[in-house]
């Protein structure tokens, strides 16, 4: 998986690009590198687009990494945004990780 990152200053949004396969680990990963950036950038919000990814998630895997957001959520605040590939099966998986995540008080939209 690659991952492009942006800082757009002025509107207070860091993009994150992420193209190719991608595992349940790499997300993980992403997620703990947006709490650092969202951290370091207080009052930025978080724009992740994952239309160009592949990606067959399972649900023992998502609540891997919602349990990875929780565990670095110290002093995040920020607003997340997704933008998902248009298939039935990241629609479902997506709408399954926004309950989660909103459960636990993060804020969070998927596109």
């Amino acid at each position: 998986m690659m991952a492009e990152i942006n800082v757009d200053h002025e509107n207070k949004i860091i993009q994150r690009n992420l193209t190719g396969e991608k595992s349940a680990r790499q997300a993980i990963n992403l997620m703990g590198e947006n709490a650092f950036a969202v951290e370091y950038l207080q009052g930025y919000s978080s724009l992740v687009d994952m239309r160009d990814t592949t990606h067959h998630p399972q649900m023992e895997k998502l609540l891997r990494i919602v349990e990875e957001c929780i565990r670095q959520r110290v002093g995040f605040n920020a607003r997340i945004a997704f933008l998902i590939p248009d298939t039935d099966q990241r629609r479902h998986a997506a709408k399954l990780f926004r309950t989660w995540m909103e459960s636990q008080s993060f804020e969070l939209q998927q596109f």
